[in-house]
């Protein structure tokens, strides 16, 4: 864990000797191609909220399961919506804030509150990311919750800070290729253990295999994830995600090219599935494993007498990995937490900047 924190320090030193302007700083010199900046962007989405909260999801939650996953059929949808409407207009006005675009098109003050509420949401969902990481840190290490939450956000700010976006997107990859070799491990470790990917999908529930429910309508039936409301809710909730929230949009604005920002989308829109796919697995294959070990559940750290259901990726970690590769797969939470911290901290420092400090 270490040397992974300290190879993020020296990466982000060597690619700050490229950063002369605030445009190399927040728009990587508007030069990247469309495979780092969609691979940061899949990084981004894919915090370790979602590593925890999926799995558990699937596996313990009360009306939960694989159905999960008809959100996903939702974002190829809302990417085309991005790349045809707003993605070109924002290029066209080579902004570094998507907040500076309702100065132009309303007024003023539509861009400062508008930037503002982003600022003070994003931070408030970022302080979730920060707690969940920081309980893994102090189940795992021993060390104190304050001491973990010092030591995940001193070193995102530090390689942050040094780095720029340039940082920020070649760490992502970095940490998205890390997570995802971890994540199939377990994967492999579970269906081995089950005795297949069959006897995973046979011992999980009925009601959990359930992926697409077209059987409910949702709108006041007491059924929040069938399949219309999450499809139709999943575009909007997607469309404001990637073309209106600056900690992607972003992203998206270091192009080359309106092209090349498009291909980006796509390829966001095609791998998406398959990641969460395969973290909804795991959840299924945690819910036969719980089933046929008791005694994990009662392993797992407690709230009020409650079983912390967020905590059982980790704990199957601690229990059932070997010393080295059990340090790996730490480091892939830690990568998870960095990945969604780390873009963040650099949208939250543009819009800072460019709407309030330069803009006055």
């Amino acid at each position: 864990i270490g040397a992974y924190l300290a190879g993020l320090i020296l990466l982000s030193a060597w690619l700050s000797r490229s950063q002369h302007s605030r445009g190399d700083y927040y728009v990587a010199g508007r030069e990247t191609g469309p495979w780092p900046i969609a691979i940061s962007v899949m990084a981004t989405q894919c915090s370790t909220n979602s590593i925890l909260g999926a799995p558990a999801f699937v596996a313990f939650a009360a009306g939960g399961g694989l159905v999960w996953l008809q959100y996903e059929l939702a974002v190829p949808l809302a990417m085309v919506l991005v790349m045809v409407f707003l993605l070109p207009l924002f290029r066209s006005l080579s902004l570094i804030s998507v907040y500076e675009y309702l100065e132009r098109r309303f007024d003023l003050s539509t861009r400062l509150w508008l930037s503002g509420l982003f600022q003070l949401l994003r931070a408030f969902a970022t302080a979730v990311t920060v707690y969940s990481i920081s309980l893994v840190v102090e189940l795992i290490s021993g060390l104190s919750f304050f001491w973990s939450v010092m030591l995940l956000g001193a070193m995102t700010v530090i390689y942050d800070v040094l780095g720029g976006i340039r940082a920020v997107m070649y760490s992502d990859v970095l940490q998205m290729a890390i997570l995802v070799s971890v994540l199939i491990l377990l994967l492999v470790l579970l269906t081995h253990s089950i005795g297949g990917v069959d006897q995973l999908l046979a011992g999980l529930p009925e009601e959990r295999r359930t992926a697409l429910d077209f059987t409910h309508h949702g709108l006041g039936d007491g059924y929040d994830f069938a399949f219309w409301p999450m499809l139709l809710g999943g575009i909007f909730l997607y469309v404001s995600y990637y073309g209106c929230d600056q900690s992607q949009v972003q992203r998206e604005l270091c192009a080359r090219t309106v092209d090349d920002g498009n291909r980006a989308l796509l390829i966001n829109g095609l791998l998406r599935f398959p990641l969460v796919l395969l973290y909804c697995l795991i959840g299924a294959g945690l819910a036969v494993y719980a089933s046929a070990e008791p005694a994990f559940i009662d392993s797992l750290p407690k709230n009020d007498n409650t079983p912390n259901f967020n905590l059982a990726v980790p704990l199957y970690m601690i229990q059932q990995l070997p010393t080295g590769v059990l340090g790996v797969a730490l480091v892939a939470l830690f990568a998870a937490a960095m990945s969604s911290l780390d873009s963040v901290i650099n949208s939250l420092s543009a819009t800072t900047m460019e709407d309030f400090v330069r803009r006055f």
